[in-house]
């Protein structure tokens, strides 16, 4: 059996946060809401905390699966998509759009078709704080 998450944006309109989709075989077997918390200062803390929570349900369920040591490649992917969908939420939240382009590189570096120095190294100047 494999084991794994997705943590998904939820629409502003069910009021913003996280879903947090538990996977057995492809299938989904729990999760829950991570609405963006009350606790932070401003917006982005509130849906870095969320995702922060959702992310530690996701790591307890799956320490409480009886499984052998998974794959690291594995790991290392979920972790990549986890970071590409964080940065998703935060833009469509800030009301700008990714173009298709950016969302094929988005998905090879997901995917491990690309390692992160060359992800970051494509990036436009301006995403990459430069002046």
């Amino acid at each position: 059996m494999q084991f794994t998450y997705e943590i998904l944006p939820r629409p502003v309109e069910l009021g913003g946060g996280w879903r947090l989709r538990l996977l057995e075989d492809d299938v989904e077997v729990g999760g829950g809401v991570f609405p963006p918390s009350e606790f932070a200062d401003n917006e982005t803390d509130a849906l870095r905390l969320a995702h922060f929570d959702a992310e530690e349900e996701a790591y307890a369920w799956l320490d409480s699966r009886d499984t052998v040591v998974a794959d690291p490649n594995a790991q290392e992917l979920q972790r990549r998509r986890a970071a590409v969908e964080f940065a998703l939420a935060n833009v469509g939240l800030s009301g700008f759009t990714i173009s298709e382009a950016e969302q094929d590189r988005m998905r090879r570096f997901v995917d491990g078709g690309m390692g992160l120095d060359e992800f970051v190294k494509g990036l436009p100047s301006h995403a990459k704080g430069e002046t």
